[in-house]
């Protein structure tokens, strides 16, 4: 594969980041007044965009980063791959996770004197349930999990690298186990899927460092990305391009799969229908993924400026993106407009605020040198001049 910088992966993996900020939105961040329980049609269509965005969000993201993984490997050797990902995973996680949560008690705290000035009897509510200790909770990743994961793939997948290189495997057995490897991990992942809760999306479990269903699933993806990488087909397209050439059907059928997994929610008490509900869910999911795929290739793949700006954004404006939030859901919950009206605002201006911090206080500062690489004021004029504006 011609290893020229693949822009509508870019756009992509910029969308799946930028999606986690609508989701949480949708989300009644505790303790704020929550709308679960609600049975509004407003409550229901948040909650069905919430449940669609969370059953291919992540292991899109995941198969996105396994391809950039074995690209960046073939690139630096085995061991430049982990330096640059200790240094642009694993650091941000060790850096940002004190900084992220003592933002979120910030947050908590400005999100309480808001909501007892315009919510007092919320507030005392609130203050009831924080002094019976209520609230309070253990050791949770936050929504960080993702980098703490992928740096656990990360050393997961050197270790097999490093493996497969010592024994030296003929290239045409490579070619028949990287075949049989492709056609079997849609399958295998039916196994730790089927030991999840039967909550109806795919398991999140942030308490623990390690959890196997979760490490399992999501790593699956990861592999079948970096086994994506470098394979054309007979006609010498991309495999990656051609996964997504059907991208119309194949997000039709994702969201045909996914609207009857969720007509089947009430029945996965039974191991049979919760065997049912998995194939479906998990058959969604590839089809979101390839879909998705061919949909940015189709209408991102020309190298524009603002898909690199996005890129590197998104990164920054998804670590920070749950302080924010719950800053300002104690803000815009207690304003009396409809449900959908507070979760498009919330929205708008969590990406705002995100941008504008991003924009001024982090691209060109050693916090952006740490999360996308050194960029320069003189350089990305160039740059956008090249690729237009």
């Amino acid at each position: 594969m011609n290893q020229q910088r693949l822009y509508y992966l870019d756009a992509l993996r910029a969308f799946a980041m930028l999606l986690g900020i609508v989701l949480h939105a949708g989300m009644p961040l505790y303790p704020w007044r929550s709308w679960s329980g609600d049975e509004s049609a407003q409550a229901l269509s948040i909650d069905i965009l919430m449940g669609s965005i969370h059953s291919f969000r992540m292991p899109l993201f995941f198969l996105l980063s396994g391809f950039f993984a074995l690209m960046l490997l073939n690139r630096r050797g085995i061991t430049g791959f982990v330096r640059h990902r200790l240094r642009r995973v694993a650091l941000p996680f060790a850096a940002g996770y004190p900084v992220i949560l003592m933002s979120m008690i910030g947050a908590y705290i400005a999100g309480y004197i808001v909501i007892a000035i315009v919510d007092p009897e919320l507030g005392k509510e609130l203050e009831a349930k924080a002094e019976s200790g209520e609230e309070s909770g253990g050791f949770d990743l936050m929504h960080l999990w993702f980098l703490w994961y992928l740096s656990l793939f990360v050393g997961t997948f050197a270790l097999i690298m490093k493996f497969l290189q010592s024994i030296r495997i003929p290239e045409a057995l490579q070619f028949t186990l990287r075949k049989v490897l492709m056609l079997t991990i849609p399958l295998l992942l039916l196994i730790p899927y089927l030991f999840m809760s039967r909550d109806g999306t795919p398991e999140v479990d942030t308490y623990s460092l390690l959890n196997w269903r979760m490490f399992t699933y999501y790593f699956g993806y990861f592999l079948f990305g970096a086994l994506l990488f470098g394979q054309n087909t007979k006609s010498g397209q991309p495999l990656i391009e051609w996964i997504g050439n059907k991208w119309k059907f194949l997000l039709s059928v994702a969201l045909t799969l996914l609207m009857f997994s969720f007509a089947l929610t009430d029945f996965t008490k039974s191991s049979v229908w919760w065997f049912v509900y998995c194939v479906v869910h998990i058959s969604a999911c590839w089809c979101f993924c390839f879909g998705f795929i061919g949909l940015f290739n189709r209408y991102f793949s020309e190298g524009k400026y603002w898909i690199r700006y996005w890129s590197d954004a998104s990164f920054f404006m998804y670590l920070m993106h749950l302080p924010v939030l719950v800053f300002m859901q104690a803000i815009v919950i207690p304003i009396p407009v409809p449900l959908i009206a507070k979760f498009l605002l919330q929205c708008l201006l969590a990406v705002g605020m995100l941008y504008v911090m991003y924009r001024f206080a982090v691209r060109y500062t050693w916090i952006g040198r740490l999360l996308n690489g050194k960029r320069t004021r003189d350089g990305y004029s160039e740059l956008k001049e090249a690729l237009g504006n």
